[in-house]
């Protein structure tokens, strides 16, 4: 506690060095335009969802169709593996020697694309992480599609990779029409991101017509382990935050969490269930579950599943925060459509027909309660980022950094004079500890009570000492927050200084968390 005194706080040190990294260097031709990176893996769905089969391109019996193209300097081979996905598979081995470059492998093609489509191919490797590049080339040789995916990890065990139409864009060449509908070639190319040698090894190469894209679904059928009378599962679809289901009592004692042992994609035994059939394959990249308070689920599971057989997890949550407090006088569905009562859940690019949640711990005896599932469209959350900003759209103006709001905010440098290294903070006392880095944003309960830069009056002040080092000002009706920052010591390895000066402006005691 403070009286009418001033509270210091020195903040962590931060190292700001400069840190090298190998230049990587694309495939050619160069100087290609930048494509958005998209997720390495996703799941892949079978043809039998589909009114046309797959279409097997190579299944690796024999790899004497494909050829490989080094960069300088750089050594490419492709060999034939007994022991593939399924059946045999094709090895590509490669080696930069300690420099940058790339790596191709080519097949030549001659098949007309469908409507939409999805390519995809199993994978595994022992090697270095780098970029890899899936191209499609047609018959001109001048104009290629692609999906670059830069720091891709190779998977130590078969992993299936699925590209659909729309994460296959335009990459290069003189064409006016940017829609593949016939390609003669495919390449594989491995492009220097960390470099160094290894292998990996493909099988199973198939392209299987889908569905055309949409935002627009038939309403899931829905079914639950149990329900409590007057709380069937449809209610948590319903879109009316007053509603919900309800498990029935619980009739056997879940496993605990920290000791439950499950098969990824299984339901454990005394787990309550909640499933959905979407009637049809259907694209996603998140879900929110909104919680009846006092009913949550302190462990569960979302699966997925193309036929209702096989299942596999697509998230998991073990939380062990406690239970939010509710204010009294707060309304019911206020209450739910809180951030505190509702879990964000980021599932970028994912696909299913099925789609089941697994309750394996309440947090009390009471069961489990949830008043809404939304599933959100393919371009909810595409990146992180995405997923953010979305976030901060739910939750109360200041719970995040005012960007993620889409305003402007005012940034400063900090940093020693002729380093490379350097911070930013801005106008709301937010500090980015280096390119690329962390940042630090701060937050003050006052007698129990959360205060944000939206909460207080902020300003950007002057140094009293008239140094020329930055300073924010926080002002609340008895407080004041200043922040400041700089940087000492000597080039390529200087250090950020972060200070939090809190001012008691009252005459009574004051409770601070900062």
């Amino acid at each position: 506690m403070i009286r009418g005194s001033t509270l210091v706080l020195i903040a962590g040190i931060f190292a700001l060095r400069a840190q090298a990294q190998t230049p990587t260097t694309a495939s050619p031709p160069s100087n290609p335009r930048t494509p958005t990176p998209i997720p390495a893996v996703v799941a892949p769905m079978p043809a039998a969802q589909t009114s046309v089969p797959t279409i097997v391109l190579d299944s690796f019996d024999s790899v004497t169709q494909w050829t490989a193209t080094p960069a300088d300097g750089v050594e490419i081979s492709v060999h034939s593996e007994e022991n593939g996905a399924h059946g045999k598979a094709m090895r590509v081995d490669f080696d930069f020697h300690g420099h940058g470059g790339y790596g191709v492998i080519h097949r030549a093609f001659n098949l007309a694309l469908p409507p939409n489509y999805e390519f995809s191919f199993a994978i595994k490797g022992d090697a270095p992480t780098n970029t890899l590049e899936f191209k499609l080339i047609d018959s001109t040789g001048n104009n290629v599609w692609w999906s670059n995916n830069p720091n891709f990890v190779f998977p130590k065990d078969w992993t299936t990779i699925t590209r659909k139409k729309r994460q296959i864009s335009f990459a290069w060449g003189p064409t006016n029409d940017k829609d593949l509908k016939l390609f003669a070639a495919i390449e594989l190319a491995i492009t220097a991101g960390s470099g160094g040698k290894g292998s990996i090894w493909l099988d199973d190469l198939v392209v299987t017509p889908i569905e055309p894209d949409t935002r627009f679904y038939p309403a899931p059928s829905m079914s639950a382990s149990s329900q409590a009378q007057g709380y069937d599962v449809y209610r948590a679809t319903d879109a009316d935050l007053t509603t919900g289901w309800r498990s029935a009592p619980l009739r056997v004692t879940p496993t605990p969490a920290a000791t439950a042992t499950t098969v990824p994609g299984s339901v454990p035994p005394g787990a309550e269930t909640i499933d959905m059939d979407f009637q049809r394959r259907r694209e996603f990249s998140g879900l929110v579950i909104g919680w009846e308070p006092g009913r949550r689920a302190n462990s569960y599971e979302v699966q997925g599943s193309p036929d209702k057989q096989s299942w596999r997890t697509l998230y998991t949550v073990n939380r062990s925060s406690a239970t939010p407090i509710v204010p009294p006088a707060s309304k019911k569905a206020s209450v739910t459509a809180s951030p505190l009562f509702r879990d964000y859940l980021y599932l970028p690019e994912s696909d299913a027909r099925y789609l089941r949640i697994v309750l394996i711990s309440p947090e009390n005896k009471a069961g489990y309660g949830i008043r809404d599932i939304s599933v959100k469209p393919i371009d909810w959350a595409p990146t992180e980022n995405d997923f953010f900003f979305a976030l901060a759209k739910d939750a109360p103006r200041g719970s995040y950094p005012r960007y993620l709001s889409s305003e402007q905010s005012y940034w400063t440098v900090i940093g020693v004079d002729r380093d490379s290294a350097e911070a930013l903070i801005n106008e709301e006392g937010m500090i980015e500890v280096g390119r690329g880095q962390f940042s630090i944003e701060p937050f003050l309960y006052i007698d129990g009570k959360l205060v944000t830069w939206n909460d207080a009056s902020t300003s950007v002040a002057s140094n009293p000492e008239a140094l020329p080092l930055p300073q924010v000002v926080w002002s609340t009706k008895d407080l004041d927050l200043t922040i400041s920052a700089f940087a000492a010591g000597p080039v390529d390895s200087s250090v950020l200084y972060a200070r939090y000066r809190i001012t008691n402006n009252s005459r009574t005691y004051k409770k601070l968390t900062l």
